[in-house]
Formats: C-alpha cells, structure tokens, sequence
C-alpha cells in the first residue's frame, strides 16, 4: 500500500475517533442539560461519522485484487463510496447549523 494511502487511513480513523467522541460528549451533555439541539447535534456527529466508516469500506473495496467477477479491479469503487458519504453532508441538520439548499435535501434524503 503507497504511503499517501496510509496517510489517508490514519487521518479517516482520526476524524471518526474525534466525530465518536463529539458524539458522546454531546449525549452526555443533552442528558444532563435536557436540551433537544445538543440531542440533535449529538445525533449529527453519529452520522458524519458513518462518513467516516463509508470512506474505510471504500478504501477496503478498492484495495481487492482484480477477479473473475471484476477483471479491471475495484479502484474505482473508493469514489462511490465517498460519493454516498458527502450525500450525508446534505440531510437537514440541526437547528444551530446551516442548512443546505432545499434541493440538495430533498434529492438526497
């Protein structure tokens, strides 16, 4: 594996170890305040981090070895994967975040 592709892992996994960590301190703090947007920005951080997990099965997907079923090999599959974990980016957030075009939500979501 080239070096710029573990880079590249070890930045992914750092973003997911800080989104999880996000994710719980805003949990935490929704439970101990009671309030709905830190509940909702909490859930917010769960799902950038499923961009995270997308992005690591894309890397995985693309590494495998050309076979049978896919004579070329699967490099290109890095990019639908993280074509589908920008389209999170898209969905309504919460109400302390800006909103994307209403188009872009309602195509995506």
């Amino acid at each position: 594996m080239p070096p710029a592709c573990t880079l590249g892992k070890r930045s992914i996994y750092a973003a997911l170890a800080a989104n999880l960590a996000i994710a719980i301190a805003k949990f935490i703090g929704a439970s101990l305040s009671g309030s709905s947007v830190m509940l909702s920005a909490g859930f917010h951080a769960v799902v950038d981090s499923t961009n995270e997990l997308l992005l690591l099965h894309g890397l995985k997907q693309s590494e495998a070895e050309p076979d049978e079923d896919y004579p070329l090999g699967r490099g290109q599959e890095l990019y639908f994967w993280a074509l589908n974990g920008g389209s999170f980016d898209c969905c309504p957030r919460p109400s302390t975040q800006p909103r994307p075009s209403l188009s872009c939500s309602i195509l995506i979501c």
